[in-house]
């Protein structure tokens, strides 16, 4: 004990600490590192979010926002934002440079050069928005020409319905309607003549060639001296710029009719180099007549 008590003694005026409690500090401190080694280490979320998830926080900042947005509208607009064609410049468009007309022909030509080409892989397939932009135009091509269509079909009828009642084509009263595209012939041997009424004259060869229009109608009696719409204004058509000859006019007809009981032609005759006259009878002609007592009766 004494020798303890001395060296401790010279151990505080020396200023060194005591022999073992260096030791108990070092042991001491061991022990703090070993336990701030044992001290779990906040634990990672066992689960990563996928790419796109929110976190709680998030959720709860956000719920609000994402239960009041319209998904419907947001999907249309994707949508209409993924379908649209990309803008392309006049200038490259080369339809736009070429007539109408010519257009289908056009558009035909280029979906059979793009097949082919697609074919043997030198370009890469359309694009949708290409393709839509081709439907789309084929289906207005389309309904324009229903429409051309439909309006020259207008046009025709409401010309048909006018010349119904005209004085200069069927009559006051439509009375020659009746006869309209009715044929009419001649056989004289070598050819036969026939004439279509309101439509058009021909000359047929019996023995093999070529049929020739002789005109097509062009008005009744032209006679100035003569009363639109009289029993002599009808008696007379004219069949105008038939086929020409060779060194020649234009063949035409002059068709005198009279009142008869059956509707046909019965002469033919070359007036001039092709300028021929036919004479016909028709029962359209043949009117009332007035007896002694000034009452009509039928002349058949």
């Amino acid at each position: 004990m004494a020798v303890l008590e001395a060296v401790r003694g010279w151990e505080y005026h020396a200023g060194l600490p005591h022999i073992g409690v260096e030791e108990d500090e070092e042991n001491k401190a061991e022990e703090g590192s070993d336990e701030e080694d044992e001290i779990p280490a906040p634990t990672e979320q066992e689960e990563e979010l996928e790419e796109g998830m929110l976190t709680a926080e998030q959720l709860d900042h956000q719920l609000d926002g994402l239960l009041k947005t319209d998904y419907v509208s947001l999907l249309m607009e994707h949508d209409t934002h993924a379908g649209a064609s990309a803008a392309e410049s006049l200038l490259f468009d080369v339809s736009s440079y070429i007539p109408d007309a010519l257009i289908p022909q056009y558009e035909a030509l280029r979906e059979s050069i793009i097949s082919w080409l697609m074919t043997l892989g030198v370009v890469p397939k359309a694009a949708t928005g290409a393709a839509s932009d081709s439907r789309t135009r084929e289906a207005y091509n389309d309904a324009e020409h229903s429409l051309s269509l439909t309006r020259k079909e207008l046009e025709k009828a409401q010309g048909d319905l006018a010349k119904l009642f005209d004085p200069t084509w069927f009559g006051a009263e439509g009375e020659w309607k009746k006869l309209d595209g009715l044929c009419i012939s001649k056989d004289t041997g070598d050819y036969t003549y026939e004439v279509c009424l309101f439509d058009e004259a021909r000359q047929k060869p019996n023995k093999g060639g070529s049929t020739f229009s002789l005109g097509k109608f062009a008005s009744w009696n032209p006679s100035p001296d003569v009363e639109v719409g009289s029993p002599e204004y009808y008696s007379r058509q004219m069949y105008k710029q038939g086929t020409k000859c060779w060194n020649g006019p234009h063949r035409s007809v002059i068709l005198n009719l009279a009142c008869g009981t059956e509707n046909a032609i019965h002469t033919v005759e070359e007036l001039e180099k092709c300028e021929y006259r036919l004479t016909g009878t028709s029962p359209a002609l043949c009117l009332p007549l007035e007896d002694e007592s000034g009452k009509k009766k039928d002349e058949l």
